[in-house]
């Protein structure tokens, strides 16, 4: 998956900027060496922590509004619990997402990824993904025995997955 330059440049110019201005963007492209059908940005974990990105206001401003949305207070307490895999790089963090939200059994409120870890710890061809995973339930206060089951569930979901729960 990437997006293809001819793609992008197309969003290009904004209809905001001066007619002088134009022009520059297309040369901004040339200098960059992109040319029709090059990616610009593919699949995998960038090299770097630092990402640019173009964002059209065209777009933006023309796409529908959303609705507003409420959602009540919950009357009982969540719980929040970190869990990281161990599981081989052909493994999606998508993949590891619905499993863990597969073994909440319908309480997982959120499931954030928010480690990627490589290294001899973890095994050649394999990286750790961390998560933070809330849990609730609209009926009830759940209890160290609800968290200790969800584990127990994710524990097997990794091993279904080529991996491991870790637990340091």
């Amino acid at each position: 998956m990437g997006v293809p330059v001819d793609k992008l440049s197309s969003l290009f110019p904004p209809r905001m900027t001066h007619p002088d201005e134009r022009t520059d963007f297309a040369q901004r492209w040339e200098e960059l060496n992109l040319r029709a059908g090059e990616v610009l940005w593919g699949e995998g974990e960038l090299a770097t922590e630092v990402a640019a990105a173009r964002i059209s206001l065209d777009l933006l401003l023309d796409s529908a509004p959303r609705a507003a949305g409420y959602r009540p207070i919950p009357r009982f307490p969540s719980t929040k619990i970190d869990v990281a895999l161990a599981v081989g790089r052909e493994v999606g963090v998508g993949d590891c997402v619905a499993a863990i939200e597969r073994c909440g059994k319908g309480l997982v409120v959120s499931c954030e990824l928010f480690d990627v870890f490589s290294g001899e710890s973890v095994g050649a061809g394999r990286r750790s993904l961390a998560f933070h995973v809330v849990l609730a339930s609209p009926e009830r206060t759940l209890g160290e025995a609800d968290g200790r089951k969800f584990l127990r569930r994710v524990e097997r979901a990794a091993l279904d997955l080529g991996g491991e729960l870790r637990s340091e």
